[in-house]
């Protein structure tokens, strides 16, 4: 599956598995960013294919 991870500004190539999962390999902390899979938001216990397109969206805060 393709991934981006736009704080890193980089497109990944990897296997499939849950959000979670992916999260932790990539030593992402899932509260610091948003998943869309395929253009919709989805949630940690969601299971990816091979097929999806997958970003990981920095979650901005300001005050």
């Amino acid at each position: 599956m393709k991934v981006y991870v736009e704080k890193q500004d980089k497109l990944l190539e990897l296997e499939k598995k849950s959000v979670k999962e992916l999260l932790d390999e990539l030593q992402i902390n899932s509260n610091t960013v948003i998943i869309v899979k395929n253009n919709e938001i989805v949630l940690e216990d969601e299971q990816l294919d091979d097929n999806d397109d997958i970003k990981i969206l920095s979650v901005i805060s300001g005050g």
